[in-house]
């Protein structure tokens, strides 16, 4: 009997061990940064001191922006600057193109009801700052905004059945890659077709065609902007981030931002920013004069990917730069080269349909060149 008790007693002590307490520090971090997302790291700091002061280390985090109804209340600060600014920028991009033209006393009027930009303010307010360690951080953002007063935005998705833009920037735009068609469905392929030459008349667009691929482009530069907008806000709280990308759920768009291009946004920026002045961190950079080369290929066919794309439009966005006094208009092969490089590459699901697709329209003989300039906005 009092073996069986003391055997009992055993059994309840181990019970009771907590076998995390005998993980050394540098263990549970590892484990933790393996946790990535956000949502799962903050309820963790609220298990115990050890794993608040632990959590807070991490160097590597995801965030994802749902548009949850149930966001904690927010004060009656709802018409502020910030918020405001959040709810054009990510919500309804294209909505605020209609807002350049109006004078600044009207973008106060615009109140914050979309649960979208309610959480990403709460998220950069209020949770971000905890994480002062991140060096790697990546923002996924719901797609439901603009549903109600987002019209334009419904209209581009519906009618594009492809459309998708990468974007790097430093204090500004540095480039922008955007890909576009107006089909792109699956198709069987054979062995022989990879590698033929199709012989085809140079197709051009219509002047109707021609204006939507710029709505095209407008849109996909504002929403990269409004990415870069929030990303001034990250860089704060993060001091130590390398390396930051923001996606969207559907995957449209990427910003992408490496440790220079960081460095750049940061030294663009007042550290000594007062209180008074610290909307301004939410303010949009202006977009610079821009030089912009579009290829239009009729039918485009993806062989690897077994996919083709009709309308198929291929976008190389990059600031102009002014050379002797006149503005350099990018003409060469080489500088399209270098805008394009890399593009699709960053081994997100899918992408490489997307790689494939340039590297074909770039092979085509029979693609139509246009050359664009647009003024800064």
């Amino acid at each position: 009997m009092a073996a069986s008790h003391q055997q009992q007693l055993q059994q309840q002590e181990q019970e009771e061990v907590d076998y995390f307490d005998l993980l050394p520090d540098p263990v549970l971090l590892l484990i933790f940064n393996k946790i990535f997302d956000a949502k799962s790291l903050c309820r963790c700091l609220s298990v115990s001191k050890r794993f608040q002061s632990l959590i807070t280390q991490v160097d590597s985090m995801s965030i994802q922006i749902g548009g949850s109804p149930h966001a904690s209340n927010r004060s009656k600060s709802s018409k502020s600057l910030a918020r405001t600014l959040i709810h054009k920028f990510i919500s309804k991009p294209l909505h605020f193109l209609h807002q350049i033209v109006v004078k600044k006393s009207d973008l106060s009027s615009f109140g914050s009801k979309s649960s979208v930009s309610r959480d990403v303010f709460h998220w950069m307010t209020k949770y971000l700052k905890n994480f002062s360690e991140v060096e790697s951080l990546r923002l996924e953002l719901s797609c439901q905004g603009g549903r109600r007063h987002g019209s334009e935005i419904i209209a581009i998705q519906n009618r594009v059945p492809l459309l998708k833009w990468n974007a790097e920037f430093g204090k500004e735009l540095q480039r922008c890659v955007i890909l576009g068609a107006t089909s792109f469905e699956k198709r069987q392929f054979s062995k022989e077709d990879e590698g033929i030459e199709r012989s085809e008349t140079v197709a051009t667009l219509s002047h109707d065609d021609l204006k939507s691929r710029i709505v095209w482009i407008i849109y996909c530069l504002l929403a990269a902007s409004a990415r870069h907008c929030l990303l001034k806000k990250m860089a704060i709280d993060c001091p130590k981030l390398k390396d930051a990308v923001i996606v969207d759920s559907s995957k449209q768009g990427k910003l992408l931002m490496k440790e220079d291009q960081i460095k750049d946004l940061m030294n663009s920026m007042d550290s000594s920013m007062s209180s008074d002045e610290h909307n301004q961190i939410w303010q949009r950079n202006c977009v610079p004069d821009l030089m912009i080369k579009l290829w239009y290929v009729n039918e485009l066919e993806l062989p690897r990917s077994e996919y083709v794309m009709k309308g198929a439009t291929l976008v190389a966005v990059r600031p102009s730069v002014v050379v002797d006094g006149k503005f350099d208009d990018g003409d060469g092969d080489d500088d399209s080269s270098s805008v394009l490089k890399g593009c699709f590459d960053g081994g997100e699901e899918g992408e490489e349909v997307f790689a494939e697709a340039i590297r074909e329209m770039m092979k085509r003989k029979e693609k139509k060149t246009y050359k664009l300039e647009m003024n800064s906005f």
